[in-house]
């Protein structure tokens, strides 16, 4: 009789752990792999954004994101950009430098482009101005004006119209010259 009890009492606690609800949940794979892609969308990685884009420079990011997000960071890509030469789906990395190229101008293009930049009292803007509307500026050339561009797009947007100096071959004399037709 003490055998068949206590074979009753263990049948009992295997019962009883059996038919026993766990209340708390148990995790799932779902559950861990959301974890982990919070986890690793919260880091971030720091590009630098260069080109034909409204505000060069170097920003912070979240690890793993396309192009097309990083660019949005550095606000609107210039009409004067060619996007054919971007992959816009290609993940950024830390340490990368996305630099959007300019379109060449055709001679067509450029002929009635300088016309409408060389209006007598056109004011163009230095951080937004393209090498062929900052050339149309009496004393700057096509040479000065791409080397404007090419430091815009190293060094990020001017501060302030003086900054201009911080090019090389432009100086107070010229600046001051070029100071009325100039704009931020």
């Amino acid at each position: 009789m003490k055998k068949y009890g206590a074979i009753t009492a263990v049948l009992m606690v295997i019962g009883f752990a059996l038919t026993r609800k766990d209340t708390t949940p148990s995790p799932t794979w779902s559950d861990a792999t959301v974890a982990v892609k919070k986890t690793i969308s919260k880091q971030k990685v720091t590009v630098h954004i260069a080109g034909a884009i409204t505000y060069p420079g170097v920003y912070e990011v979240t690890e793993n994101c396309r192009v097309l997000e990083a660019l949005a960071a550095a606000g609107p890509i210039l009409e004067s950009a060619n996007m054919d030469k971007l992959n816009l789906a290609k993940r950024v990395k830390d340490g990368q430098q996305l630099l959007i190229p300019f379109q060449k101008a055709s001679k067509k293009s450029t002929k009635k482009t300088s016309k409408i930049a060389a209006i007598k009292g056109a004011i163009v803007s230095i951080n937004l101005g393209t090498a062929l509307q900052l050339s149309a500026i009496n004393g700057f050339g096509k040479k000065k004006a791409q080397a404007i561009v090419e430091y815009r797009a190293i060094h990020g947007a001017f501060k302030s119209v003086e900054d201009i100096k911080n090019v090389k071959g432009i100086g107070a004399k010229l600046l001051k010259k070029a100071t009325p037709y100039l704009t931020l």
